[in-house]
């Protein structure tokens, strides 16, 4: 008797936990669940895509299952979606994200031997360094990039001609043992037209002559290497470095180069060495680019714009105003009564031609460099965004003003999710809410280009951030 009511309790205390499933509000919900349910919710599954009604089953990191009236397994958790939309989780495609800060007065080498003989370390030649080695995000940085949706992140060395290979990351709490979040360890090679000071390569085309003398090398290199690995009778050990291995991906077309192309004639720059030494190219974290030569670019090269944009010219703002008739009369008659306040203030050394021609070279060079994405866009160039520059706190606001000029949310939306991961060579399994893709997720409380919507909830690997715990 005794022994049958000691296993009435036991099977009553093993099944209870599964006779309900549990409904959470966002107040007790977990950082991490591996199944949980979001309800009712409004899905953008991938750009292009209307908006549908949906539950979305979530387990180990994966969306299982999208559809109406899931059923749940015993213990999973549900959050109900209300008004909120579902967004794959945005990627920044450029970022120097977790990665050190340099040293003060960086630019200034140690070298004090002859010019010639700098060590490639000291000429800023690090093509065998790796995002991921010092990769430590802090934990402001995160949240400043989770309150602006993103969930994956392109990190990429510091440095100068070649910093080195970038990393694809989840942007979720490293600090915990369980979460591994390096998704890529090589997306390619940053490099960039930066220089030591009085150390070789110094100028722009002493770095394009050191590009052409190290890719020569090491192509030589690369098919000596092979043809040794095939059949070394009669051969000498290869002689090869670090720094070559390094960049046999990149001679065999394996790995794009992210070129940093400020402006027109870094991408010129940029474009010429990849075709001459053929290698594939990525303009990254690119400014002001020109209309020829956009409309000159080779097919299949992609472009990753700058959000970090200007402050808007007086002009631009003043276009912007739209006071009303009342206001407009009102500072009419402001400006009569004092039309000394009509006046601007003209520079120094200038008089007022050529202070209007100034402004509208401001304006033009401005409305240059908002306009790229669009542009890119047209032309099917446009790889991402890089948010290198800009504030990781101003993105969003950025995206919103290319919202205002003219790029449409579906276009915004594939310049975050599916552009990059197609990028990167992972559109099968980030970059969109389907089923078997990865559970990189943000939900917003209304649509993202809202000038008043804000993500209330991230999902990175199946890790949840309750966002709305930010709020300013």
């Amino acid at each position: 008797m005794q022994k049958s009511l000691i296993f009435i309790i036991l099977t009553s205390a093993m099944l209870l936990p599964g006779l309900m499933v549990s409904q959470i509000t966002g107040d007790e919900i977990p950082k991490a669940a591996s199944d949980f349910l979001l309800s009712n919710i409004q899905i953008k599954t991938q750009p292009g895509d209307e908006l549908i009604r949906a539950d979305v089953h979530i387990v180990d990191g994966v969306i299982a299952e999208i559809g109406e009236d899931i059923q749940v397994k015993r213990g999973a958790k549900v959050i109900e979606g209300d008004e909120l939309i579902l967004y794959a989780a945005f990627i920044s495609a450029l970022s120097h994200l977790g990665q050190p800060e340099e040293e003060d007065d960086a630019r200034r080498s140690a070298w004090r031997g002859p010019p010639g003989a700098t060590p490639l370390e000291q000429s800023g030649l690090t093509p065998h360094m790796f995002a991921s080695t010092d990769y430590d995000p802090g934990e402001s940085d995160l949240k400043k990039y989770h309150q602006q949706g993103f969930g994956l992140v392109h990190s990429v060395p510091r440095g100068f001609v070649m910093p080195g290979k970038g990393s694809l990351y989840l942007l979720t709490d490293p600090a915990d043992g369980k979460v591994n979040t390096l998704l890529k360890r090589e997306t390619g090679l940053f490099a960039q037209f930066r220089n030591m000071r009085r150390v070789y390569p110094a100028t722009p085309l002493a770095t394009m002559s050191v590009w052409r003398e190290v890719i020569t090398d090491v192509r030589y290199q690369k098919d000596y290497w092979e043809k040794w690995n095939e059949n070394p009778k009669g051969l000498s050990r290869p002689s090869v470095t670090e720094l070559d291995k390094a960049l046999f991906p990149v001679v065999s077309g394996e790995q794009p180069v992210f070129f940093h192309t400020g402006e027109t004639r870094q991408a010129l720059r940029a474009m010429n060495l990849a075709n001459e030494l053929n290698f594939k190219v990525v303009l990254a974290n690119a400014g002001r680019l020109n209309d020829d030569f956009l409309a000159g670019l080779h097919q299949g090269i992609k472009i990753l714009p700058n959000l970090d944009f200007p402050d808007k010219p007086d002009e631009e703002k003043e276009e912007e105003k739209g006071e009303s008739e009342a206001e407009e009369r009102e500072q009419d008659e402001e400006s009569e009564e004092d039309p000394e306040e009509e006046k601007d203030e003209l520079p120094a050394g200038m008089d007022k031609e050529e202070y209007e021609h100034l402004k509208e070279r401001r304006k033009l060079a401005w409305e240059e460099q908002i306009m790229l994405s669009k542009k890119a866009h047209e032309q099917e160039a446009l790889g991402g965004f890089s948010t290198l520059s800009v504030g990781s706190g101003d993105i969003l606001s950025a995206v919103r003003l290319l919202h205002e000029k003219g790029m449409s949310e579906d276009e915004l939306l594939e310049a975050l999710t599916t552009l990059p991961a197609e990028l990167f060579g992972m559109e099968g399994t980030i970059g969109k809410v389907k089923e078997g893709y990865q559970a990189h997720l943000v939900l917003f409380d209304g649509p993202f280009t809202g000038e008043d919507a804000k993500p209330t909830f991230l999902i990175v690997d199946g890790h949840l951030h309750d966002l709305r715990e930010n709020d300013d």
